[in-house]
């Protein structure tokens, strides 16, 4: 065989034993966490004396809306085979202590670890303690009573980043059927003071358009707060009346509906919405497991979209 030929051979023989497995490549990804809507008091009705027809009946409780869960975004990188474990926070329950703020979302490097970075819960609506406070706080409930406790007309405030303050309140005097709740604050915007009669709206949630649909869809917005006549809207456009925020809306709950009954709560107030972790990354083929995976172009960059509305884990392949 000639020096060519065994050249020729050499160089073919190199060249067919190419690397079949691919390089290990860490996958950069993008985060967005929110926490659980905090939930709303209770509306009451009282009689104090006489009978429902005399002046001393009037209702002197209206409810603030609850407070929209935390919204943040991050960003990093996980190796293959690494994974981020996620803990999605409950919207808060209809009660007048701590039990109606809304529970946080985090997400931690190992199992049970401390958290990275956490989206707070909203505050609850009209509490009675500091629960009022949050990622944006509850709407400030309103009375006709001048024995009502100062607390409860107290907006909450909101947390910097997160979220803003919920909405005041304006009490009337004694056996007067005035006086609104002021509406919890949302992650775009604080929640609006109560009027004389109305309650106020509801502060502006985040539209998910800006990172994983191409359809108004909105997260950690405040619900509407009570009034005497009427009630103010949710931060939510698409869900301005309901009273218990939805799933993995991260929204505050709205005030309770009036009543004419003497001497009744309504219910144990409406409760706020749970809250969501969506993670996103370029490309067209998904690269991990983990929660719901959904294909979508947003700002005309092709995602891959995991979305998870319970707690779980991301893994990278």
């Amino acid at each position: 065989m000639s020096p060519i030929a065994f050249g020729l051979g050499s160089s073919r023989a190199f060249g067919i034993g190419k690397r079949t497995v691919p390089l290990a490549v860490p996958l950069d990804w993008e985060m967005l966490l929110v926490g659980g809507g905090g939930g709303t008091y209770a509306q009451d009705r009282y009689v104090l004396g006489g009978f429902t027809g005399d002046d001393n009946f009037y209702s002197p409780v209206y409810s603030g809306g609850g407070g929209g869960g935390g919204v943040r975004t991050t960003s990093g990188t996980t190796a293959n085979g690494s994974s981020l474990y996620l803990t999605v926070g409950g919207g808060g329950a209809g009660a007048d202590n701590s039990t109606g703020k809304g529970s946080d979302t985090y997400y931690a490097l190992t199992a049970g670890g401390a958290a990275v970075l956490t989206s707070l819960g909203g505050g609850s609506g009209g509490s009675s303690g500091t629960d009022k406070n949050g990622s944006s706080g509850g709407g400030a409930s309103s009375s006709t009573t001048k024995n009502w406790t100062a607390a409860r007309s107290t907006a909450g405030t909101g947390t910097a980043g997160q979220g803003n303050n919920g909405g005041g309140a304006t009490n009337g005097s004694p056996g007067a059927y005035v006086g609104g709740a002021g509406g919890g604050g949302g992650y775009s915007g604080g929640g609006n003071n109560g009027g004389s009669t109305s309650g106020g709206n509801g502060g502006a949630g985040y539209n998910l358009t800006s990172f994983s649909t191409t359809s108004n869809s909105y997260v950690g917005w405040g619900g509407g707060g009570n009034g005497s006549i009427t009630i103010g809207n949710n931060g939510d456009p698409n869900n301005t009346t309901v009273s218990n925020a939805p799933a993995n809306s991260g929204g505050g709950a709205r005030g309770q509906n009036d009543s004419t009954t003497a001497g009744t709560r309504i219910g144990v107030g409406a409760t706020g919405g749970s809250g969501v972790v969506v993670i996103r990354y370029p490309g067209t083929v998904a690269k991990a497991t983990g929660g719901t995976i959904t294909y979508q172009t947003v700002g005309g960059t092709a995602y891959v979209i995991h979305t998870f509305t319970g707690s779980g884990t991301f893994t990278v392949l």
